[in-house]
This record gives structure tokens, sequence and C-alpha cells, in this order.
């Protein structure tokens, strides 16, 4: 029988191929506390561990609203905008009542704002949040958020709650909150996204929580969302449209005041602003050299040709620095200006002017009487009125000239004093007074040039026999014994 064979040394078995695992990497397991379970390595290569921290910072939501201290339409809200305001950091100061939660601010992205109208569908994913924050204890207070969805019709539905950030401290902090929404929901048109912010004490004694917006903080939200493509900046528009960045960041086209006519090759601008007076040397609105062109000197607008003013025009008028106007055509209308040759030619059909004669019979005159003409050989401007006052009255101003004639009839008494005046305004401008030796009748004439100012200025002619009215008779013979007439000169 053989003994049984023994071993003389214990059994030492091979060396396993079981990984050491992470704890087992001596470099790694250096920046591992595994009494707290945190992770401060910053990952390197593609297997590297990753903690809480890093992932955050890479969460991104293609969707940013920035905190604001601008009131809300919505009561008590505030305003989530599209973009960083660029106001001076604010901040709002709340009392949460010990171990309880309080609302610290509500935010409502503003009504009708072209990015999210965009919103088809907001995505499931992380929602998240920066805030800077900060508490008047160190110890149990914290923030988090709550992500809503709110209808045109004002109900609010909550989407997601976030976890709480880390204690709060005495200085401000800056914090990252998530939320994970598990399921994409159908945005509708007129929906707003709606953020509010809670503070959480859980001392006994109620503490105070301050959360910071605007300024460098950069407060803001972020969440997946889907913009269809025209809508989120592939923009298109009409042909010849000139695009622009819109107030909300987008681009747009404004046809009616800025557009490119490709059939004629013209910029079409409703209005034009330069924003250069110019020189006359370099005008503002050049042409195809660098100093012809229309510059702005003071309240005038000049045209400079080759470094030389050709003509400015001001609140006073134009004025053509001794250069001629040529290649006028001759006017049709009173505003319209005239070469001097037309002038020359005697074209003064709107000249104002007129002639009036008495037809009739007028008897009994004093030398207090009006003549009455009771026919018009012309009155280019209607300016004589026989109907009513039978006086002159032009509506254009200058200096007139004014002729009347009269012949008296015969009369019983020789020796006779006939009294003649044109008057302006009811004055005496000139008269005469005629003695009729024979009885036989006797003619009178008078000539005056007078200014009228053409509006109430007025001329009227005035007669009579000084002895005795009954005397005083005008019986023409034709139109040319009894006149009146006259003219701008």
């Amino acid at each position: 029988m053989v003994d049984p064979f023994k071993a003389t040394k214990p059994f030492k078995a091979a060396p396993s191929n079981k990984s050491k695992g992470i704890l087992d990497d001596t470099p790694i397991r250096k920046t591992i506390s595994t009494r707290q379970g945190t992770i401060t390595h910053v990952p390197a290569e593609e297997n590297d561990i990753v903690n809480k921290a890093y992932v955050d910072s890479l969460i991104r939501g293609n969707v940013e609203l920035f905190l604001t201290e601008d009131a809300s339409d919505i009561g008590t809200y505030l305003d989530l905008a599209t973009d960083s305001t660029g106001n001076p950091e604010e901040n709002t100061v709340q009392a949460i009542t010990g171990n309880s939660t309080t609302l610290i601010a509500s935010y409502a992205s503003i009504l009708n704002e072209a990015e999210i109208e965009s919103i088809t569908d907001l995505e499931q994913g992380i929602y998240s949040m920066h805030m800077h924050a900060s508490s008047s204890f160190p110890i149990g207070m914290t923030i988090y958020f709550e992500f809503y969805r709110r209808t045109s019709g004002g109900v609010e539905t909550l989407l997601g709650t976030s976890h709480d950030s880390d204690v709060l401290t005495a200085t401000e902090s800056q914090e990252q909150l998530h939320a994970n929404i598990l399921e994409d929901l159908m945005w509708n048109t007129g929906d707003r996204v709606v953020v509010k912010v809670y503070g959480r004490n859980t001392n006994a004694a109620t503490k105070n929580i301050t959360i910071f917006v605007e300024g460098d903080t950069l407060s803001r939200v972020g969440f997946p969302a889907f913009i269809p493509p025209a809508a989120g900046g592939g923009f298109t528009g009409t042909e010849g449209s000139i695009p622009f960045v819109a107030a909300d960041g987008t681009l747009t086209e404004d046809n009616f005041n800025l557009f490119w006519d490709r059939a004629t090759h013209e910029l079409q601008p409703h209005h034009m602003k330069i924003v250069s007076d110019g020189t006359q040397a370099s005008p503002a609105l050049k042409f195809n050299d660098t100093n012809t062109g229309f510059y702005k000197s003071g309240d005038s607008v000049r045209f400079s040709l080759n470094n030389s003013t050709i003509m400015s025009m001001n609140a006073t008028g134009l004025d053509m620095n001794t250069h001629k106007i040529v290649g006028v055509v001759d006017p049709t209308t009173n505003q319209e200006a005239a070469t001097k040759k037309y002038v020359d030619a005697g074209h003064h059909e709107d000249k104002p002017a007129f002639s009036v004669y008495r037809n009739a019979a007028q008897n009994n005159l004093s030398p207090s009487s009006k003549i009455l003409f009771d026919t018009k050989n012309f009155d280019n401007t209607i300016d004589f009125d026989i109907v009513t006052n039978n006086r002159y009255t032009p509506s254009v101003a200058g200096i007139y000239v004014f002729t009347s004639t009269i012949r008296w009839g015969s009369v019983a008494n020789a020796s006779d004093v006939f009294h003649m005046t044109i008057k302006k305004n009811g004055t005496n401008e000139i008269f005469t007074r005629n003695i009729d030796p024979t009885g036989g009748g006797t003619s009178q004439i008078l000539t005056v040039v007078l200014e009228m100012n053409g509006s109430t200025d007025y001329i009227e002619v005035f007669g009579g026999n000084v002895n005795s009215a009954s005397r005083g008779d005008l019986n023409p013979v034709s139109r040319k014994d009894i006149t009146f007439s006259g003219g701008l000169l």
C-alpha cells in the first residue's frame, strides 16, 4: 500500500485574472474620498469615472431664458427674457419660516415672445437652472425650482421639480439645479414658460434666502425644445428682401421700408437717414467720385460739384451761389417760375388788373357820393365788387396804378364846381375840382399810384356838384365817359 501524498508546504493558488476595480487603482484612489462618497478627479481619458458636477456642466437646453426683475403682465410674476438684459444686478430677499418651504419668486416668459411662440414641442430631458443665491444662516438652507407650462387661458401645469441646491452660505454662490422631465410635451400657440424658485429651511427659526439676477449673474433656466429651422433662424425671405436682425435676435424682413428691385437694380428704402453731414470736399451723399454730391452745413443742404458749392437750400429759399437757372419752360400756374424772355414778352395774363365803367345815368351827386360803376370790361382776379360795395380790393400785394374819368352833364348854372376823389380805405388819396364856366358840362380825370397790402386795402371813386347836388348828374354818352381802371405795376 502506498501512503497518500502529503504536502510539505501550504498550497498557494495561482494569480486571478479578476480586475482590481476602480478603488484598487492607486492614482485614482488618492482623489476619491470613500468616506464622503465623492470624486474630485477631472476625467481625461474615455473610461475615466466622472462626478455629478462634470455631468451637469455638459447639460444644456437649446432654449435659455434669463431671470429678470422686470414686472410681468401676470400679477406678481417677473419676466423671463430671451437674452441677458444688461441691467445692474438685482436681488430678492425672502424670509423662510422654520421647517418649511416658501416661494421666493415666480417668472414667466414674455407674452407673444417670438422664440417661445416658435416652439412646437418641449422635449424630455434635463431642465436646468443656473442661479446665484445666499443665506443669512449657513446651515439647512437650500433652494430648488419648479418648471410649468402655462396655457393662454392661464392654466399652469407642473412638469418637473429640481433637486435641492447645496446648502447655501452667507456668500453669494452659483448654484446648478436640474429637473428630469421624462416625456415630450406638445407646445401650443400662446403657451408660456413659468419657473418658480422656492427656499427650504430645515432650521427651527426663520432665516432669509437671497437670490440674485441680472448683472453678471446670468441667472437663467435652460430646457430642450424643438424649434423648426425656419422659425429658429433658418430665414426664408421673398425675392429682393434685405434681411436684418429683429429685436428678438431673429432674422426678418421689411420690404415696405427696405427693398432691392432686381429688375431695375435699385435699392428702394422708404426712409433713409444719412448720419454724417459731410463736407464740400467729401459730400455725405456722393456720386461716382470723391467730391461731387450733397452735404449739410448748419441748417442748409448744399450741392458740391468737383469740390465747389453750386447751390444751397435752407428755410429761406434756394441760393444758386451766382450760378444761373436755365432751360425753364413757360409757366402755366401762378407759383411757377418764369424766364426773363417770358416777362419781357409781356406775358401778364394773371397779373391783377381791372377796367369798369358806368353805363347808366347817376344823378343828384354831392361831393360825398360814390360813383357806382355797373359794368366790367375785365377783372382777371375777380377783385372788383360791382354788386354790393362798388370797390376794388386786390388780392395780391404790391404797387398799383389807378385811373378814373368822369363826364358831367350840362347844368343850369354856370360856374358850378365839380369835385372828384379817389379814396383808399375811405381816405382821400387824390382829388380835383373843376369849374364849369359855361354850364355846358365838364370832364375830370385822376391818376394815382398806391401800395396795396393784398388783403384788406380797397379803392373807391367819389364825385359830385359842390354848389348843388341836384345839378350833379352823370349822363354817359358812351362807356368811355365814366371809367375806373387799375392794375399791378
